[in-house]
């Protein structure tokens, strides 16, 4: 009987174990997807930076100091938007 008790907990521990992974498994997927998204997002955004860098380089060219700092303000909140991402990115970096 004392070798069945032991079974039956090892039997349990086994069956505990198996549900912990299946719920890590999920979630490492979860997060794998979430940081496919938040590259794709990232991309995106540093592809219109570029641009929007390359409209403040022509402004500065041809026009004015309003138009120059509308842009500039613009520039800014998309750097600080992309710090956001690649902190998101750092922290999924960290589950993993």
């Amino acid at each position: 009987m004392v070798n069945g008790n032991k079974i039956d907990y090892l039997e349990a521990k086994v069956f505990d174990a198996i549900k912990q992974i299946a719920y890590l498994t999920k979630k490492s997927r979860a997060l794998n997807q979430e940081n496919k998204q938040l590259r794709a997002r990232l991309a995106e955004q540093e592809l219109f930076m570029e641009g929007l860098q390359k409209t403040i380089e022509e402004l500065k060219k041809n026009s004015t100091g309003a138009e120059l700092f509308k842009y500039q303000e613009n520039e800014v909140k998309i750097k600080e938007r992309i710090q956001k991402l690649l902190a998101k990115l750092d922290e999924l970096k960290l589950v993993d």
